[in-house]
């Protein structure tokens, strides 16, 4: 019994941070893709496009990471970094879990849908040279630099 009291504690702690990575990211997004519109307006659509599918990927982790955790199907071991759970999300997400989740969850269905339709339009080109303009830009950099600073505060709190 106090194993699964445990268990059960360990996953509510992890699901907060996790959330707090999920809002993190989502924050340094709406950044990123602000900057991107400024600096590159003549590439409007491809930006657009690129964080539209950066906000779903987003969305589509958050919606395995409550279905694994709902279910209690992830291992001790996935729950030891953000890298690990991405990495359980993103490498070790089976054909099955996809099916099941999608069959039972409409939001989950039509995050993926979409996913592939961004994706299956996607030009590698679209975005031209103005990707490197962005990360060049002294306000995108911070961002960026400041969700790797909390990326790394979040993994401290889950090696507690």
């Amino acid at each position: 019994m106090i194993g699964y009291i445990t268990a059960k504690y360990r996953v509510a702690t992890v699901r907060r941070i996790f959330r707090e990575y999920v809002d993190s990211y989502r924050e340094y997004l709406k950044l990123a893709e602000r900057r991107s519109l400024e600096l590159a307006p003549e590439r409007i659509l491809a930006w657009q496009a690129a964080f539209r599918l950066q906000n779903l990927l987003n969305e589509r982790q958050g919606l395995r990471f409550e279905y694994l955790a709902m279910g209690g199907k992830f291992e001790p071991i996935d729950l030891r970094s953000l890298s690990s759970i991405s990495e359980r999300l993103d490498g070790r997400w089976s054909a099955s879990e996809e099916v099941l989740l999608m069959d039972s969850d409409t939001t989950y269905k039509k995050v993926c849908q979409e996913i592939v339709e961004i994706q299956s339009k996607w030009d590698p080109n679209a975005l031209g040279d103005s990707s490197r303009t962005v990360d060049q830009d002294l306000k995108y950099c911070d961002a960026r630099r400041a969700l790797a600073d909390r990326t790394r505060k979040l993994d401290a709190r889950l090696a507690e």
